[in-house]
């Protein structure tokens, strides 16, 4: 949904550059000079006033997105977690636990509020590497992609 906003956003900015500087409401005359034709500059008013409508309504989307809930969880632990908590180990060798990677999604989540997921990566990759240091060579990119994913789709 926020994407849906900013989208409405950047169109709006596009249409109301279209219309007052690449549009042109003039016509030629019979004598080689050109005059102000009122159609024209009534479409090109048009356009603005919807630019500005889809520009406020991208704005408005945006902000107003409602953020899921986080359930209440104890997030304290986070700091002293390593690769282990997120490892499943079988007789087949370890994978990646989901469900593991899931409560540690929320964890971050509900640490840091109303952070995009952008910022909570950033603000724990000193934390996050040190996990991924424990965690298997093969297992370290999909590591970083599940949880974001996660983190997306609970945030």
């Amino acid at each position: 949904m926020k994407n849906a906003g900013w989208l409405l956003s950047v169109s709006g900015v596009i249409l109301a550059l279209y219309a007052l500087f690449f549009m042109d409401v003039s016509v030629p005359v019979g004598d080689g000079t050109r005059v102000n034709n009122i159609g024209l500059l009534a479409q090109q008013q048009n356009l603005i006033v919807i630019a500005g409508v889809l520009f406020i309504a991208g704005v408005l989307i945006s902000a107003l997105r409602k953020r899921k809930s986080v359930p209440d969880i104890d997030y304290s632990p986070i700091n002293n977690m390593t690769g282990e908590f997120v490892l499943n180990k079988t007789e087949n060798g370890q994978y990646l636990d989901l469900n593991s990677i899931d409560k540690l999604s929320l964890m971050l989540l509900k640490k840091h509020g109303r952070s995009s997921v952008n910022e909570i990566l950033l603000m724990n990759g000193p934390m996050l590497d040190r996990m991924e240091g424990t965690i298997p060579e093969d297992l370290r990119k999909d590591f970083r992609r599940k949880l974001t994913e996660r983190l997306k789709e609970n945030s």
